[in-house]
């Protein structure tokens, strides 16, 4: 087994550039494992470089509700949001290479479903319309890069 146990509660183990287990001289990645509370936490580093590129935490008494946030390897932001069952749902945050948020989608069982928008490197909304199960629905509204309607 290459995860080792420093308590009962936390575990560490090696990854490889698939996030497959591997031994501690090929891993790219380390993966902490811990307890916290209620809490499961899972968190995965680069290798000798302390930058978080996963999180993940979940309730210990319900496994299926995770809250999931990944980082570039340099460890800005890319996305962040919650599966329910293994399936996207809710509102999820993705960022793009400047680190703000790029898009802000909406998900139902894995399948677009609520608002949906887009933003300038600014900031600013360029655009959002509306899904209903997986459908584009109504106008799309779109804005000018200093935030006024079109």
């Amino acid at each position: 087994m290459l995860s080792y146990y420093t308590n009962a509660q936390v575990s560490t183990t090696y990854l490889n550039a698939s996030f497959d287990e591997c031994s501690k001289a090929k891993a790219i990645y380390i993966m902490n494992t811990e307890t916290k509370g209620d809490t499961l936490v899972k968190q995965v580093f680069v290798k000798n470089k302390d930058i978080l590129v996963l999180l993940v935490k979940s309730p210990v008494n319900d496994p299926t509700h995770i809250y999931q946030k990944t980082n570039y390897d340099d460890g800005t932001p890319k996305d962040e949001g919650v599966f329910i069952k293994g399936k996207k749902s809710g509102t999820w945050k993705y960022y793009s290479d400047w680190q703000r948020i790029s898009f802000l989608k909406s998900f139902k069982d894995d399948v677009l479903d609520g608002p949906f928008a887009k933003f300038y490197i600014n900031g600013n909304k360029a655009f959002e319309t509306n899904y209903v199960n997986g459908d584009q629905v109504g106008q799309f509204t779109y804005y000018h890069m200093n935030g006024n309607l079109q």
